[in-house]
């Protein structure tokens, strides 16, 4: 699809994966915030995570390829660190529901934390750097869609904690 709008420079079909990405990433989140599943919380942050770089991809500047390039690179190292991390002490509690999982190794609740942060998008964090890159590819099309990626932003915020703190 991105070779043929690129190819007759069809910027309106654009808008439709840009449209299509900010419908997965407001379902991936509200997903997200209604599950009890460790497992399926992360599946749908990972849905959530595509939306963020459909839209990049949508805006077909340089900016956001690299944007999108990029957190499909970052998504995939937090999405796997989190999965690993979280599955270990799933493994370890025998138990995947939220309420009762918890991590008792020191490694373990590092790289939880770490993965979660990632996640959200704190700085110095790689989930920062390519986030930060759709933010700014975003701005150049339209303030109000960077607008919707920063609301999205906070329901990862709003989901995250509860898959570490419990």
């Amino acid at each position: 699809i991105m070779r043929v709008l690129f190819l007759f420079g069809l910027i309106q079909l654009n808008w439709i994966l840009i449209g299509l990405g900010v419908i997965t990433m407001f379902t991936g989140a509200f997903l997200a915030l209604a599950q009890k599943n460790i497992t399926r919380l992360l599946a749908y942050s990972s849905i959530c995570q595509v939306g963020y770089i459909a839209i990049a991809y949508g805006i077909g500047s340089l900016e956001g390829i690299t944007a999108g390039t990029y957190h499909i690179l970052n998504s995939a190292i937090i999405e796997a660190l989190l999965f690993m991390s979280f599955g270990a002490a799933i493994h370890a509690i025998g138990n995947e529901t939220l309420g009762k999982v918890s991590v008792k190794n020191d490694f373990l609740l590092v790289s939880c934390l770490v993965g979660i942060l990632a996640l959200i998008g704190i700085p110095i964090t790689n989930g920062f750097a390519s986030k930060w890159l759709i933010y700014m590819a975003t701005w150049q099309v339209s303030p109000l869609l960077t607008a919707a990626t920063l609301v999205i932003t906070g329901f990862t915020i709003a989901y995250s904690p509860v898959s570490y703190t419990h």
